[in-house]
């Protein structure tokens, strides 16, 4: 396995991925991306180097036997015992998690599997509720929160 660098076309933005070598110029990936919707864990893809040492997915050759999930949740729901115990339920069931920027998960569970995520994340959402608020004294040393608690109030 190696790590791939892709790099999107407009060069803002580019990602590392995990991925196993399957054929000339072709790679399974290992994990899923958080910026591009086409390279999923399980992907076989075609990729073309580009002069800068990225590479540029040209397509996808065979689609993942995974189906992709993904929520935005915060770092408190990410760090408890709850969302641990949910970890282990997907990767029992087969499933890949992967938590990204602290708090961007995506699961890549097997097509067909009997574990309803959507019921599971649901439920570790209402157990956890709302994240603890900020505490007033780490907003105020924030330059973006003075400005919006000053707006704010008036």
């Amino acid at each position: 396995m190696i790590m791939l660098q892709f790099r999107a076309q407009d060069g803002d933005w580019s990602e590392s991925l995990l991925a196993t070598p399957v054929g000339p110029g072709r790679w399974r990936l290992e994990e899923s991306s958080v910026g591009s919707p086409r390279a999923r864990f399980g992907n076989v893809v075609e990729v073309e180097p580009l002069p800068s040492g990225h590479l540029r997915l040209v397509r996808v050759v065979r689609r993942s036997p995974y189906r992709r999930h993904t929520w935005t949740l915060s770092r408190h729901a990410v760090a408890s015992g709850e969302f641990a115990a949910f970890e282990r339920r997907v990767e029992a069931a087969g499933g890949i998690v992967t938590v990204a920027f602290g708090g961007v998960v995506v699961i890549d569970l097997p097509k067909g599997s009997d574990l309803d995520v959507e019921a599971e994340a649901d439920a570790v959402i209402e157990k956890l509720g709302p994240p603890p608020p900020l505490t007033l004294r780490r907003a105020k040393s924030n330059p973006w929160y003075r400005r919006l608690w000053r707006k704010l109030a008036g």
